[in-house]
């Protein structure tokens, strides 16, 4: 099964956005952490997860056909 052209890029682009999500998620996690996620970390957990909408739509937009 062979790719159309340019899907190896909109694989790799979707992939490295799930990737810096996670990080983000990860990071956010060491940084608020006592003993359990503080409410300060529970805030920025949910503005890392709007970012990701958004970011997320924008690529969906720039990808589209």
């Amino acid at each position: 099964m062979e790719l159309e052209e340019g899907m190896p890029q909109k694989i790799g682009l979707s992939v490295a956005v799930v990737l810096v999500f996670i990080v983000a998620f990860v990071w956010i996690g060491f940084q608020f952490s006592d003993n359990g996620l503080t409410a300060t970390g529970g805030l920025a957990m949910v503005a890392a997860l709007v970012l990701f909408i958004f970011a997320f739509a924008v690529v969906g937009v720039l990808l589209g056909d």
